[in-house]
């Protein structure tokens, strides 16, 4: 979940960064390609909240974030590639959508399994976002553009990894008890 969160605050980053060049290349208005990825955040999280919790509840939280990580892939290789206002707002919209899930599920997962004593991991969690916020402008210096690929790789390697995991290994071990907070005589909680 860190590195999620590391990479969520590399992508806000690079999306801030980057809007002005792409604005610039494809003559749209870097303030609409910023508040698409803005209505993707805030949108996203209002409409999908019951699904996050049911993703959770159920214990497929690597599946959600396998997926939430391949819209945003997906998302992410289609920005340098695209010239059209309609495209990029588009994608900034996808790449919001994603973040937001992603966000949410972590938020929700770390403090389900960490209950009262979720201040420390997810403070762990925020720093992680800000480091990832702070190497931003420096990826897009050194990379340009590029930066969108390298982020997709990423990304889409780390998707990857938690399918296959998810595959091979099945759900995570005592993930009922973890999510659920069940004990060993006592009953689950409802789901959301």
């Amino acid at each position: 979940y860190y590195f999620v969160s590391f990479m969520r605050g590399l992508t806000t980053g690079v999306a801030s960064t980057s809007a002005f060049f792409i604005a610039q290349r494809a003559g749209v208005a870097q303030s609409l390609l910023v508040a698409s990825r803005g209505l993707g955040l805030t949108l996203a999280p209002f409409f999908l909240s019951e699904r996050i919790g049911r993703m959770v509840w159920s214990g497929e939280a690597q599946s959600g974030f396998a997926l939430c990580l391949i819209l945003k892939t997906i998302a992410m290789l289609m920005i340098p590639r695209s010239d059209g206002a309609p495209a990029l707002y588009t994608c900034f919209f996808v790449v919001g959508v994603a973040i937001a899930l992603l966000d949410t599920s972590a938020t929700v997962c770390v403090s389900r399994v960490h209950g009262k004593n979720a201040g420390f991991p997810l403070l762990l969690y925020c720093a992680a976002y800000g480091i990832g916020s702070v190497a931003a402008p420096w990826t897009v210096i050194a990379l340009g553009e590029s930066a969108w690929n390298a982020l997709a790789v990423v990304d889409f390697s780390v998707a990857a990894l938690l399918a296959f995991n998810r595959k091979v290994r099945g759900k995570p071990r005592n993930w009922k008890a973890k999510i659920r907070g069940l004990t060993a005589g006592g009953a689950a909680g409802a789901p959301p």
